[in-house]
């Protein structure tokens, strides 16, 4: 899943799984961009999407 999140966009730079509970995970992602401040605009349709992938892929229900 760690690979899925990061092939969600160019901008994750890390990707850390921190806890499993009850079959449900933790991840904690770093964003970075190389020559600018990300808003959280930007941040949050980076998060979509791989909220997608997720979903798609894993059938996983994302909670925030």
């Amino acid at each position: 899943m760690i690979v899925s999140i990061k092939l969600g966009s160019k901008l994750v730079k890390n990707v850390d799984l921190t806890d499993i509970y009850n079959n449900s995970y933790t991840f904690r992602l770093w964003y970075q961009h190389p020559k600018k401040t990300l808003t959280d605009d930007e941040v949050e349709k980076i998060r979509n999407k791989i909220r997608e992938v997720v979903k798609k892929k894993y059938g996983a229900k994302v909670k925030v």
